[in-house]
């Protein structure tokens, strides 16, 4: 079997002899040594992982993030190594949304400070604080309900009498019913959990993804719907780009939000949403407490509708205008 010397690996992958040894000596690399010399020996299987290693880097990946992916990768445990990934890709959509924040951030004290002067306005003043609190709730983020827990037994608890879930099939009928999806359109299911309001909206033969927050609700729904594309994320950083969807629905999701997270959360779907995208959300809220929306008002066209026989069971219908 062929192997090179380090200088050699290096020249062949295009990097220093210096960046090798900082990968071997973080424990990713485990190299033989030239019985003559001492040199360290790569082979073909070697070259191959520090390759792997270079690509998984290029990701963002931590040092102890990329050694648990080396570590479950082709060992009978890919499903692990992916779900690592997905972390970091949840993790990259949230950081590119703040790096945007900044940018903006950057651009109106440019135009500010250009024309009055090094002064801090009121508005900036609040368009920081605003910033500021958008990137703590992505960052304290966590799963209170422990969803992970519940995904193989979710699809039975779905009775007529469920208190979690009251309406349930009447809920996905009516918003499917109210977002009307056409054949060849793009929606998003936002928590869509095992995939059942997904799966509602195909029906009427659109093009439905699916993001969730907890990895075992995706894997139910990954075996009843394999065509359908899911990603790990949550609602407060959707891991897609803007202006992605012509329509978004989420069931019995924005009740277990705080009231700072709705209105994140709902802003959030209306980014992915195309220009004259639309949205259906069904929660356990009091007509009340659906007042977050009233911060969008003047960029939606707003209907809340009573589920029959479900006193505080709501959907909201909205359409962006022009």
């Amino acid at each position: 079997m062929d192997t090179f010397h380090i200088t050699e690996a290096a020249r062949r992958l295009g990097i220093s002899t210096r960046t090798i040894r900082f990968y071997e000596e973080k424990g990713l690399l485990t190299l033989s040594k030239d019985p003559e010399n001492g040199y360290r020996l790569f082979s073909p299987h070697d070259l191959l992982r520090l390759e792997t290693i270079l690509v998984l880097r290029e990701s963002g990946l931590s040092i102890p993030d990329l050694s648990n992916v080396l570590a479950t990768y082709g060992m009978g445990q890919e499903e692990e190594s992916l779900y690592l990934l997905e972390l970091q890709r949840s993790l990259l959509y949230a950081r590119r949304l703040d790096l945007d924040n900044q940018i903006r951030m950057n651009e109106e004290l440019i135009r500010s400070f250009s024309g009055t002067g090094m002064q801090l306005t009121p508005s900036l003043h609040h368009q920081a604080e605003d910033i500021r609190k958008q990137r703590e709730l992505r960052s304290s983020w966590t799963d209170h309900y422990r969803f992970d827990l519940l995904a193989e037994s979710f699809d039975a608890q779905l009775t007529e009498d469920s208190t979690w879930y009251p309406g349930y099939k009447d809920a996905l009928r009516l918003m499917a019913g109210l977002l009307d999806p056409k054949p060849g359109e793009s929606g998003l299911d936002i928590g869509t959990g095992t995939g059942n309001l997904a799966e509602a909206m195909n029906r009427y033969g659109p093009i439905m993804k699916g993001i969730d927050q907890s990895r075992r609700m995706l894997q139910v729904c990954r075996r009843k719907f394999p065509m359908m594309e899911t990603k790990l994320g949550n609602a407060l950083a959707i891991p897609y780009d803007g202006g992605s969807f012509d329509f978004a629905a989420s069931g019995y999701v924005f009740h277990l939000l705080s009231p700072e997270e709705r209105c994140q959360a709902l802003a959030e779907l209306l980014r992915v949403l195309k220009p004259e995208g639309r949205f259906a959300v069904c929660a356990l809220l009091p007509e009340e407490d659906w007042s977050f929306v009233s911060t969008f008002h003047s960029r939606l066209q707003i209907r809340l509708h009573s589920l029959p026989g479900q006193k505080n069971v709501h959907v909201l219908y909205a359409a962006k205008t022009c």
